[in-house]
């Protein structure tokens, strides 16, 4: 892997050696990456927001982009670094939106990439506290059910019994 720039954007290069049938380097086959439709492969069901966001790094902690226009978002040494020796990395900071998020970190096995998924961490937790509420409600209403049947059903074999 490889990558360059010009004036105004940034290539990233893909290069593999072409080898004859002795195992020597007789050509290398190159092609660039079109990192803009990388990025619409991984946004496809994933909506970028201020809570959801995902982008791929590089091993030295750059956002891989295409303009240079366009702002770079660098993550912090320990997350590439724990990446890097582990092949993933789970952790919570704040982003450069200063929201608390929780992120997953993927090594790519081919490339030299990272995959960075950061999401709101209340927004995480929410869905956990709403299963809660869920799963709290249901068992209120079995309890309710089960104590109305026990005395619905215990009346039924006690008044037999008390009118003798």
């Amino acid at each position: 892997f490889f990558d360059f720039s010009e004036r105004d954007h940034y290539h990233q290069l893909y290069m593999h050696p072409i080898k004859n049938d002795r195992g020597v380097t007789v050509g290398m086959l190159v092609f660039e990456i079109e990192i803009d439709h990388i990025k619409e492969i991984l946004k496809k069901g994933y909506n970028n927001t201020k809570t959801h966001f995902n982008y791929i790094a590089t091993l030295k902690g750059k956002e891989v982009i295409k303009l240079k226009k366009d702002k770079m978002t660098e993550i912090s040494p320990e997350i590439i670094t724990r990446t890097a020796s582990e092949g993933f990395y789970i952790s919570e900071y704040k982003n450069k939106d200063n929201i608390d998020v929780i992120s997953l970190a993927l090594q790519d096995k081919v490339y030299p990439w990272i995959m960075v998924v950061e999401t709101d961490k209340s927004e995480l937790y929410s869905v956990f506290f709403k299963l809660s509420m869920i799963f709290l409600s249901m068992f209120l209403l079995i309890l309710i059910a089960v104590l109305v049947f026990g005395l619905i059903t215990g009346r039924k074999i006690a008044n037999p019994i008390v009118s003798m």
